[in-house]
C-alpha cells in the first residue's frame, strides 16, 4: 500500500516532531512504528566549534596563547607553552548544543612537545542548574610525556535533556609545547 507518514505535532525548526510509519501490504498486518525527527538549524551541521583548524589564528576563542605553524608544517596550529610543573595553560571556546539529550563528538589532534596536555569541558544548562565541570584525564589526556607526532584524541560525550551548551577547553601542564588542530 506504500508509506504513510503521520505527524503527531509539529514543531518549528529547530525543534523536534513525533512521527510515525506505516507499512502495509496484501495478507501482511501492517506495522507502524513511531519515531521522533530533530530539525535543526543546517548552518549547525557539522563541527560545531568555529575555527578549529586555526586557519583564523585565534578567532573565536579565549585564552592568550599563540597560533603558530604546526611542527610537521601542514597548517596553523594552537600552541600552549609551558612555564613548569604544576603551571596551566589553556584556550576555550563555548558551543551552542542544537538538539540536547543527543551524543556528541568531541575531538581533536594533539602534539606534545617535552609537556602533556588534554582537555577539560564544562557543560552549562537551560534551566539555570549550576554548570558541570569534566577535568582531564576524563574528557582525555595524551599523558604527561607529550607524544612522537600527531595523536587523535576522541570523547563521545552524552548531553543531557537541558544541555543548553559546552564549553571546551584545551589545556597542557609542564614545561615544553603542546599544539592543537582540528577541534
Amino acid at each position: 500500500k506504500g508509506v504513510e507518514f503521520v505527524s503527531a505535532a509539529t514543531a518549528p525548526v529547530p525543534g523536534v516532531s513525533k512521527l510515525s510509519i506505516s507499512i502495509a501490504a496484501p495478507g501482511v498486518p501492517a506495522v507502524r512504528k513511531p519515531f521522533l525527527l530533530y530539525a535543526i538549524d543546517p548552518n549547525s551541521i557539522g563541527n560545531l566549534v568555529a575555527n578549529g583548524d586555526f586557519g583564523k589564528g585565534s578567532e573565536g576563542w579565549g585564552g592568550k596563547n599563540a597560533v603558530v605553524e604546526a611542527p610537521d608544517g601542514s597548517g596553523r596550529a594552537l600552541c600552549l607553552v609551558g612555564s613548569g610543573k604544576g603551571q596551566y595553560k589553556s584556550q576555550w571556546q563555548s558551543v551552542k548544543i542544537p538538539v540536547p539529550g543527543q551524543s556528541y563528538l568531541y575531538t581533536c589532534w594533539m602534539w606534545g612537545e617535552g609537556m602533556g596536555g588534554g582537555s577539560n569541558l564544562s557543560e552549562s544548562f537551560s534551566d539555570g542548574k549550576k554548570a558541570k565541570n569534566y577535568y582531564m584525564p576524563a574528557v582525555f589526556s595524551m599523558g604527561a610525556n607529550g607524544s612522537a607526532g600527531w595523536r587523535l584524541m576522541v570523547k563521545r560525550f552524552d548531553t543531557k535533556p537541558n544541555t543548553a551548551g559546552l564549553t571546551l577547553t584545551p589545556v597542557a601542564e609542564g614545561s615544553g609545547k603542546v599544539y592543537y588542530d582540528n577541534i
